[in-house]
This record gives C-alpha cells, structure tokens and sequence, in this order.
C-alpha cells in the first residue's frame, strides 16, 4: 500500500504535524511508500500518485487530506489512469476531522490524524475492485394521461426525437379541460385541449391508446416493459424507458347538501355544462345561491381545487349577464383565500352578485324543502336572513382520478395523505423543491394535477419539466450503474420481506422462482437501509462490508487501549 500525506493549502496554519502523520503510516503493516504531496488533487500531485504505483508496483492507494466528497473522482481517475482499479483507493480526511476540528491544539490534532490514517489503511487491506455496469437504454416513453399535460409532455418528447406511447383511459383526449370553462380568457382550456390534440393526431412520433390502462410495469430506469390493455381488451406491449404520470384529477362530489340525490343540488363544473347547453331549467332559475370550498372542512375531501374560485365566480357573471334580474348570491369561507382574477370579481360586483363570508367551521346549513325550492342560511348566529333559492351550486374539492391508487401500487410510487402522487415516501425530503417533477424512483416523473390541484399554466409548465427530465435520461444512451451497491446472499436469505418493506426506492424484490430477495444493480442506491435491517445478514453494500467497517473500528479500539 502506498500513503500519501496531502499538506493541503499550506499558506494556513496547520495545526497536525505532517511528518508525524507520515511517520505513522510508514509503520502500518503492508505500507511500503510514504509521500507527502503539496495538494494531492492537483496536476503535479496526481502525476505523483500515478509514478508511485507504477515504480512501487502499489495494489492499494491511501491520501491522507481533504474530504473525498469532493476530491476522491479527481485521485479514482489517476488509479485509473495508472491501470489500477479506482475503488482500491481510501481517503483519510484530516483537514475537516482533525485540523480544522482542533484549531490551536496540535497536539490532540496531529494524535487523531495518526488514528484516521490507521483506520483508512485497515479498511484499505480489505477493498475489492469493483466495476460499473453498463446497459443499454431505450429511447421511447411513455405517457399516462391524455389531458393537457400528458398531450404536452408527449409533444415535447417527440420534438426531442423521442418515440412516446400515450395511454389516456377514457375515449378522447383532452381531459377536464374539455369542461365548459366560464371563468377562461379569450383562448380557453378546451381550446388549448383541442389544439393540442389535432397536433397529436398529426404527430407520427406519438402512439395514442385511447380507452386503455395500464396493467403491468416492470424493469427499471431506461429499460421499462409495459402492459397496455385496450378497450377491446387486446394487450400491447411497450418498451420504453421513462414514465411520465400525467394522470390528472376529476372534480370531488362529497355527500352534503342533496348533491347527487337532489335535482336542485349541482356542482360548479355541472352548472357551467348548463350554462353552455342553455339548459331551460337553469334559465328560469330565479334565486340561485352558491357555497365555494363545500366539504373542505372534512378531512378525506380537504384538497383545495385552486382554479375552483374562479370557475364559480365565472359562473356567476354569466348567470347575471344572461338575467340581469336574477338573483346570484355567493357564500365562502371568511379564513380562506379568494384565488379570483380582481376584473371577474369587480365584473361580478358591478353586476350585482352578492357576496356573503361565513365565519370558519360554520359552513351553510341547507334545508331541502322537497322540490326544486332549498333554503340556505349560514350557521353562525347573526342578523343573516334565510336566503331562498331555486338552485344550489358547490364548489367542490378537487381529488385523485380514478385509478390511482391502482397506479401508485403497481409502478411502486407513493401517495399523500389526500392520494395524490407524491414525489417521495420520506416526510422530510428536498425532492419537492431540488427535484419538482421527479419521483424517488429513477425514471419516472410527474406532471400536473396528478401531483396537486395545478392550473392550466402550471400543468402545461410541469409537463415541459417531466419532458425534459425524461429527454436527460433516454438522451444517456448507455446507462452506468453504481458500483457500490447491496447483494442479496441467496443461501442466506429467509424471505422475510425485510428489505422490501424498508427499501425508499422499492428495489428489493422476491424473485418468485426461487422465493429469495433479489436486489438489481442497475437500480440500487447503495444506501445501505436494507443492509442494516436485514434480520440474517443476507445482505452486503459492496466498498462497505460488514469486514471493512469492523477493520477501522478495530484498528480505533487497538490504538486507544
């Protein structure tokens, strides 16, 4: 083994005597080259790295400096250059541990920067070469959903050279943004949707599968198999190498005020569907009255739908524009925000809608009165008159489409406490804001309302993200997997589900034709979760062995005794 002691900036003041440090290197057993370098991570520093182990015929390499996080691939690709392997290579950090951590103590410095360079060559004594794994990549993606943002994920993915499959469930593509949209400019959803659309249906790089699921996914980043089941129940099989979930969100119908059970009871999205078929019973509707946020005090519905607020608002300018004299009034929650465009509500105003706020938690209380007649009132106590009306409009919380928690289970991503699709299964995790579009398992990828109630804007914002984070990874051609990663000893392992259960990543799995754990290389962090709680020790991280990690608490534990 040869050691290398790095003085690392040495215009500051160092408090560990270097040739001390040195001194104690070239007595370990199985040391036979000691050099000190100016900075090993630099030109003259690796070159001198490289001469020694070919002059010394060295099998394993120690640099007593800096941290490795920064500097161990600089030094690995000398190993490599000098034709040794890069991972026989261990770094000693004495400038954070030990020089800067014992600033003015000299001393107790230069004493545990002698313990580190122990314990690194004791590690070192057991490193394996290891090697990376290279496999090819597929070039396709596939898209769920066929709303705005799955039709515009997937149009970006084909500008990229990318074939895409476009699974959507139902039987047209477009989404919720088909729905009647009062509350729109002068370019609405549906007309963006319909756009959209027509530049799919021209798009030869785009595979749509309308009126079809998907049933089975296996494989992992850059190598996905696929099952799509057709309306026709015919099974196709995709290869691809992204996902991209795009799976959108459908308006909420809570069990309150007779909605579903009332003729005179609808929701906001059904009011506006009125509107634009010039329904004749809301046309001679006189007094209607409209509730926002209706059930989102109730835990299991409690997901804001953002854009609701000026869906109801867009709502009520046109059943003021269409009858002037007709009565509009409009209850909302006096704690909650009012996400509505200030010219529709000064449009509003001007026109007469009523605007009536309810004190928080005393939601309006409706008495049907057998007909099409209701009356609401606020429950809080006051001076608030009854308030007749013919007709009763919800706005309602926005929930996760049909299907996915199905979806979730089977492509093993998970899901937040109101079921939509979340990026990460850790409570406290920074992929929401370093990664917005990425789940924690590599090669799938989210994008609008999936994620949370989004407005158009936003979804079709998501939606280039995904794409373009999808695009990265198919554009790798080859991926390269991690060297140091988990192994299942078969012999060893019992099944018990352990590492399955406990894997952030889902990488664990049962292999079912001989019902042991099989963990693929190509897919593994190297964490080491599954290690640590694996009940028979069945489980290895390579470069981080049971051995290796008992070597340096050995060599600590000799030397302090």
């Amino acid at each position: 083994m040869g050691v290398f002691v790095c003085r690392c900036d040495s215009t500051r003041p160092n408090p560990v005597e270097l040739d001390e440090v040195a001194r104690t290197a070239a007595a370990l057993p199985d040391v036979v080259h000691v050099e000190t370098v100016d900075y090993a991570c630099r030109a003259d520093g690796l070159a001198t790295i490289r001469a020694a182990i070919g002059e010394q015929d060295l099998d394993r390499v120690i640099v007593a400096g800096c941290s490795p996080r920064v500097k161990e691939p600089a030094i690995q690709g000398a190993l490599r250059q000098a034709g040794l392997n890069p991972f026989l290579l261990e770094m000693a950090n004495i400038r954070e541990h030990a020089a800067w951590a014992h600033v003015g103590h000299p001393r107790q410095a230069t004493a545990k920067a002698c313990n580190l360079v122990r314990m690194a060559a004791a590690r070192a004594r057991l490193l394996e070469p290891l090697q990376r794994r290279e496999a090819p990549l597929g070039d396709a993606a596939l898209v769920v959903g066929g709303g705005v943002a799955g039709m515009t994920a997937a149009l970006a993915l084909a500008a990229m050279g990318h074939p895409v499959h476009l699974v959507e469930r139902g039987p047209r593509l477009g989404g919720r943004a088909l729905h009647p949209d009062t509350s729109a400019g002068v370019r609405t959803a549906a007309d963006h949707a319909l756009g959209l659309a027509r530049r799919l249906a021209d798009e030869p790089a785009v595979t749509v599968h309308l009126g079809a699921e998907l049933t089975r996914s296996e494989g992992f980043a850059g190598n996905f198999v696929s099952s799509v089941r057709g309306p026709d129940g015919e099974v196709a099989t995709v290869e691809h190498g992204a996902i991209v979930l795009a799976t959108g969100a459908r308006e909420g119908r809570p069990a309150l005020y007779g909605l579903g059970t009332q003729a005179g009871v609808v929701t906001q999205s059904e009011a506006a569907r009125l509107l634009a078929d010039d329904d004749p019973g809301l046309a001679a509707a006189d007094r209607i009255a409209m509730v926002l946020c209706a059930g989102a005090g109730d835990e299991s519905t409690a997901c804001c739908s953002r854009a609701s607020c000026a869906q109801a608002i867009g709502n009520a300018v046109r059943l003021k524009e269409e009858r002037p004299e007709r009565e509009v009034v409009v209850w909302r929650d006096a704690a909650r925000p009012f996400a509505v465009d200030r010219d529709l509500l000064a449009r509003a105003r001007e026109l007469g809608v009523v605007f009536d706020d309810y004190a928080p938690g005393a939601a309006p209380r409706v008495a049907l009165k057998g007909g099409p007649v209701l009356e609401a009132r606020p429950s809080a106590e006051g001076d608030c008159p009854v308030v007749p009306a013919d007709l009763l409009v919800l706005t309602t919380p926005t929930v996760p489409s049909e299907g996915t928690e199905a979806l979730a289970a089977l492509l093993g991503v998970p899901l937040d406490d109101d079921g939509f699709f979340r990026l990460s299964d850790r409570d406290l995790s920074p992929d929401a804001n370093l990664r917005p579009v990425e789940f924690a398992r590599e090669g799938i990828y989210l994008c609008g309302a999936a994620g949370y109630p989004t407005s158009l804007p936003e979804a079709v914002t998501q939606a280039y993200a995904a794409a373009g984070r999808a695009a990265a990874l198919l554009a790798r051609r080859v991926r390269t997997a991690a060297a140091t990663v988990s192994e299942v000893d078969q012999d060893q392992c019992v099944a018990c589900l352990t590492c399955v259960r406990v894997c952030p990543f889902g990488v664990p799995v049962i292999d079912p034709e001989v019902r042991k754990a099989s963990i693929e290389p190509a897919i593994c962090k190297g964490c080491g979760i599954c290690v640590s709680q694996c009940p028979v020790k069945a489980i290895e991280l390579h470069h981080s062995t049971d051995a290796q990690i008992l070597a340096v608490e050995e060599a600590l534990f000799t030397e302090v005794s």
